[in-house]
């Protein structure tokens, strides 16, 4: 899906391999984006894009990171399916040109819910899964067990809703 319809204006000279500086920074971005389970390059990606003035096409990206168009292509996608980056296409012209999304908390907190979200319902299956062969009778040796892993799933619901 192409971004929304709106006079597209590149950005002249982007592409260039970027200074050693800038380079820092995207790698800088990279490693951080990294820790969130995210690959490197993605980070680097979105802050090449974020430093430029105006929309820039993916051979551009991969010239100034010295990266292979396939990496540029397939991260691109997963940039735009997290909202972090938004396509735009300019009429005439076959080339998509790509913008980092400036107000980058929202897109933040969409991964960081989406990504706990999976978390937790991975928890509360193994939670339930343990729960289920455990022998809750009173007395018996899992009792006490069965009972803390049944308030944990309670709460662990509350936060899946």
């Amino acid at each position: 899906m192409k971004g929304p319809s709106r006079e597209v204006n590149p950005v002249e000279g982007a592409g260039a391999p970027l200074s050693p500086g800038l380079y820092r920074a995207c790698e800088a971005i990279g490693q951080v984006v990294e820790l969130w389970g995210f690959k490197r390059v993605q980070g680097m990606i979105w802050m090449y894009l974020h430093l430029q003035a105006g929309p820039v096409a993916a051979r551009d990206i991969q010239t100034a990171l010295g990266i292979s168009a396939g990496l540029v292509s397939m991260s691109l996608a997963d940039l735009q399916h997290w909202a972090v980056v938004h396509r735009q296409s300019a009429p005439g012209d076959r080339k998509d040109y790509y913008v980092a999304e400036a107000n980058i908390g929202r897109p933040i907190l969409k991964v960081l819910r989406e990504r706990e979200y999976y978390q937790l319902a991975a928890m509360l299956d193994a939670l339930r899964q343990v729960r289920a062969g455990l022998d809750a009778r009173p007395g018996s040796p899992d009792a006490v067990a069965a009972g803390q892993l049944d308030a944990l799933i309670r709460l662990g619901e509350l936060g899946y809703e």
